[in-house]
């Protein structure tokens, strides 16, 4: 295919995104001004199973026009799938390397769980419909604040944790699905350099959302589901958004495990204990690393495979 096809593939692509975001933001907007003006309880339960129908509906356009326009195939492993279900709880870590990531995960768990809802920058409020669409789904909105300033403001650290409990809340109303990416931006070998990380191939962990989440929400969660992606190893290894849309990546393998979050850990007060701290530390240490031994392993072997071209 080339290089201007690809371009026009791609273009087409994103301008279908526009059209079922704007149908179905619409449908959104309607139930959250009923839900905004009904304080009733059984009504606002039903616009909120109303609004995951929504989220649903964009989400499988957008996976119906993937597989029609043969954007990439995506190699699911790992944990039997038929064991998930939109009944329960389930909290999803992932590396994250593109905007293309939060497209494959909502494609791979499509009414398999309930609907992805992940933590996402203050900023993307004031993205047209967008950000609309996730402030009415109940998206936990979070800043992104230097170490620095955090240090000079330390009140700030608070507000984002006292939004983040609100969400739990409210996600612990009805079955679903927290999407964290514990790297808390896009893994970038800069980045790499830049966080002075102690992984080959992913971002330190950052634990205060996930122990917010643990902390409020853990009696629900029936299981943490681990994601690892893992793109092409040709440069760059993760397709951009549009590069994504463009079929530019022809593959990705996806490995998804499951695993119980630690008694101990469950609705533990980690702001009161050190010790708990430490063992939240210890355990998501212990699965980051096993995530980098695997991506280590993928890039290894793929070193003698032919690199993957566009033509």
């Amino acid at each position: 295919m080339t290089a201007e096809k690809n371009y026009l593939k791609g273009l087409f692509a994103l301008i279908l995104i526009v059209l079922n975001t704007l149908v179905w933001f619409v449908m959104m907007a309607i139930l959250g001004l009923l839900k905004f003006m009904l304080p009733f309880n059984r009504v606002r339960d039903h616009l909120d199973a109303g609004l995951d129908f929504t989220l649903n509906g964009w989400v499988g356009m957008v996976k119906h026009m993937a597989t029609l326009l043969n954007i990439c195939k995506i190699e699911v492993t790992g944990v039997e799938q038929e064991l998930l279900d939109e009944l329960h709880w389930y909290v999803i870590v992932c590396n994250h390397q593109s905007w293309a990531d939060i497209l494959i995960l909502q494609n791979i768990f499509w009414r398999k769980i309930p609907p992805l809802k992940f933590f996402t920058k203050k900023q993307l409020l004031y993205v047209p419909f967008l950000g609309t669409a996730m402030w009415i789904q109940d998206f936990p909105y979070v800043h992104r604040h230097s170490a620095k300033k955090l240090a000079a403001h330390p009140e700030l650290a608070t507000r984002d944790k006292e939004n983040t409990r609100k969400a739990c809340e409210k996600f612990g109303k009805r079955p679903t699905s927290v999407l964290n990416f514990l790297e808390g931006t896009r893994f970038t070998p800069p980045k790499h350099v830049r966080f002075k990380s102690t992984y080959n191939h992913l971002l330190n962990p950052k634990l205060g959302g996930f122990g917010v989440l643990a902390e409020h929400l853990g009696h629900k969660v029936d299981k943490i589901i681990d994601v690892t992606i893992l793109y092409p190893p040709c440069p760059p290894r993760a397709p951009g958004f549009f590069d994504y849309l463009t079929g530019q990546c022809k593959s990705v393998k996806v490995e998804i495990s499951c695993h119980d979050l630690p008694a101990s850990l469950v609705n533990a007060n980690f702001g009161e204990s050190e010790a708990l701290r430490a063992e939240l530390k210890q355990w998501i240490n212990a699965q980051w690393q096993r995530k980098d031994e695997r991506l280590i392993a993928h890039y290894a072997q793929s070193r003698s495979v032919p690199a993957q071209v566009t033509s």
